[in-house]
């Protein structure tokens, strides 16, 4: 309960309507998702009869400290008159939250990560949790699935920290936060189920953010740049923020607000390409895309992307293939790149 002193110094605040029911009681439920009104990082909790402050905050909240802190941070004035169906916002960052854990989906090549100073090779079916910092090296590859079921597939020559990896006790959301220090990685992020999900990719040039899509992040020299496959991306930095919904991409510099959104280059025409090929590596033509000044070519197995068996770029309307391809049936992957390095739409085959 507020005291006097402090109603009359939020005496400006609006009083919300006493409910009708007899018991001064309310309950807070979570909500699937928060609303776009909301501010970032809050729940929102409609009020229901059966619960109060107190136990709400102890079966939810870092501290049975914090109740007060939902009076305030809602303009309410009288706890024990909430009538229900009144929305209550709360910060994320009162919640208590619980470690998760990312799974080795699958690794090709030479790939490491480092935990309190101590490196060691990754393998398939490996756990690992925050503080995890990840290196890929030359034609390496490496598949995260995250406990959503969300995967990423990080590139050759890439290098990540997973700065933050939970889950909120409340509801089971997902919070991952990856730092992309070097390189490029690929991510498929399923929608969020529940509030409080986040699922954001820091680079020292912005950040993506995301709720549930298929993009692409690639970072090196304080650049960046992002294309989103599926869904919506937010880009932010301190300067600014630029909204990527499917099929468009954008760039982003260190100290400079991200840039505007740029369609994406459509997939090229792999229909004919031949099914069968003898003889490693391999470069064969392809219809040229207007735009494109670069082809990328991803062969990975049938099954599909979880790892890169070859990941080539050629400088003309080629799919270009790797001579350390052992015999076997794979699956490829061809996509164009314009002349301000975004990558297009991918084509399968």
């Amino acid at each position: 309960f507020l005291s006097p002193s402090a109603q009359h110094a939020q005496s400006g605040q609006r009083r919300l309507p006493a409910p009708r029911l007899a018991p001064a009681l309310l309950c807070l439920t979570l909500l699937g998702t928060a609303l776009p009104t909301l501010a970032q990082g809050d729940f929102e909790y409609v009020v229901r009869p059966g619960d109060n402050p107190w136990n709400i905050t102890e079966r939810y909240l870092k501290s049975i400290n914090y109740w007060p802190r939902i009076l305030r941070y809602n303009n309410i004035l009288e706890p024990t008159a909430i009538a229900p169906g009144t929305r209550l916002r709360l910060p994320t960052s009162w919640l208590r939250t619980e470690a998760a854990s990312a799974r080795v989906v699958d690794v090709r090549g030479s790939v490491e990560h480092e935990v309190n100073g101590r490196a060691q090779a990754l393998v398939a079916g490996m756990l690992l949790e925050a503080g995890s910092l990840i290196r890929t090296h030359d034609d390496s590859s490496l598949a995260l699935q995250f406990p959503d079921g969300s995967r990423s597939l990080i590139s050759a020559n890439s290098e990540l920290l997973v700065s933050e990896l939970q889950r909120l006790t409340a509801s089971g959301a997902q919070q991952l936060r990856i730092e992309l220090k070097r390189g490029q990685i690929e991510n498929t992020v399923q929608p969020a189920r529940s509030g409080g999900s986040r699922y954001t990719i820091e680079t020292p040039a912005a950040v993506a953010a995301v709720r549930g899509t298929e993009f692409r992040v690639a970072t090196g020299d304080r650049h960046m740049r992002t294309e989103t496959l599926s869904g919506e991306v937010a880009l932010r930095n301190g300067r600014g923020e630029t909204r990527l919904p499917a099929a468009t991409g954008a760039h982003a510099n260190a100290g400079e607000g991200p840039g505007k959104a740029v369609r994406l280059l459509p997939a090229p025409d792999v229909d004919a390409l031949p099914t069968t090929i003898d003889r490693v590596p391999f470069r064969l033509p392809i219809t040229p895309i207007e735009g494109a000044s670069h082809y990328r070519t991803q062969i990975a197995p049938l099954q599909g992307f979880t790892v890169l068996e070859s990941d080539r770029v050629a400088d003309d309307a080629s799919a270009l293939g790797s001579a350390h391809l052992a015999d076997g049936r794979y699956r490829l992957r061809m996509r164009a790149i314009d002349s301000l390095g975004l990558e297009g739409l991918s084509a399968e085959r």
